[in-house]
């Protein structure tokens, strides 16, 4: 965990007031600092009812996209890519530190996901501004890469706010169940979770459909490791424990340097099923989310 001297530079004013709050409740005062350093502040994809196609260029989960004019349906040697989701990035709640691009659509496609450690997708970038939009005619079926996830039910969008807070399998939750005793609102790592999805959402109970940003832990630990050891050519050593053992700190600082850019959840309304009604998950190099650049994403698939 960090230092006291380590700055909370992800949480804005009142996102650290409110995390406050909720530490108190929950009686974890002792892990104060801990858990104000680790969290993060994301946005929650939200589903908002039937999409029309009425605007272009808005959220949306299924479907078919809005592409600019002059380009193409995405596709590899192995036939077109399959659409899931566009976000429209003016659309975003304010975030403090936000390191998306302002404006802009992001377009996520799924080639083939039959591997859990290294999905074939494609995210892009399109500054909107400077293009004209069109409702995308889409390719026959039989021409897609992998047909499993054609005709789902085109969605609406809304994009919230949300804290993210670090839970199972995550340093901090190691360190909360270590440091906190059990009392009578329950054991330590219990109030941790109901912590995290208060700060999450509230009270409120939303049909999601993923998010952008936040905390990449998993039940199977921290995929940004994953992701480093891809961008070198060596996702073979992801289960080589001596492997993690000799060079760990070489690959501690390199998964630093990776975060989780955007989550695609199952969903019954949408008729999207990922494994056992998991996730897709993408992740990217901070140095290029500063640039802009989308096209060395990391992808994953996270079980339920």
């Amino acid at each position: 965990m960090p230092s006291k001297s380590a700055p909370l530079s992800r949480l804005s004013p009142q996102s650290r007031k409110l995390l406050k709050s909720l530490i108190r409740k929950h009686a974890l005062a002792a892990v104060e600092y801990a858990i104000l350093s680790a969290a993060e502040e994301y946005v929650l994809l939200i589903l908002n009812g039937r999409e029309d196609y009425s605007v272009l260029g808005s959220s949306r989960y299924g479907g078919v996209p809005d592409l600019p004019v002059s380009m193409p349906w995405p596709r590899s040697e192995r036939g077109f890519l399959t659409f899931l989701m566009q976000v429209n990035l003016a659309e975003v709640p304010k975030l403090f530190r936000n390191p998306l691009p302002k404006k802009g659509l992001l377009y996520f496609f799924v080639e083939d996901d039959t591997g859990a450690a290294d999905v074939d997708a494609k995210i892009v970038f399109v500054d909107a501004k400077s293009v004209q939009l069109k409702k995308a005619k889409p390719p026959s079926h039989e021409q897609f890469s992998r047909p499993d996830y054609l005709g789902l039910k085109a969605h609406k969008l809304r994009l919230g706010f949300g804290i993210d807070v670090p839970s199972y399998f995550s340093p901090l939750f190691q360190f909360v169940e270590k440091s906190v005793a059990e009392n009578g609102l329950g054991t330590a790592e219990d109030r941790l979770v109901a912590l995290v999805r208060e700060a999450a959402r509230g009270n409120g109970r939303y049909d999601e459909a993923g998010q952008l940003l936040g905390s990449a832990f998993t039940h199977g630990g921290d995929p940004c490791m994953a992701a480093f050891l891809h961008s070198q050519g060596k996702l073979d050593r992801l289960y080589d424990s001596q492997y993690q053992r000799r060079n760990h700190k070489s690959i501690d600082a390199g998964a630093r340097q990776w975060k989780l850019l955007w989550t695609i959840g199952s969903s019954r309304k949408v008729k999207s099923c990922f494994g056992d009604f998991g996730s897709l998950q993408a992740f990217i190099n901070t140095e290029d989310l500063k640039r802009q650049d989308f096209s060395r994403t990391y992808f994953s698939a996270e079980s339920s």
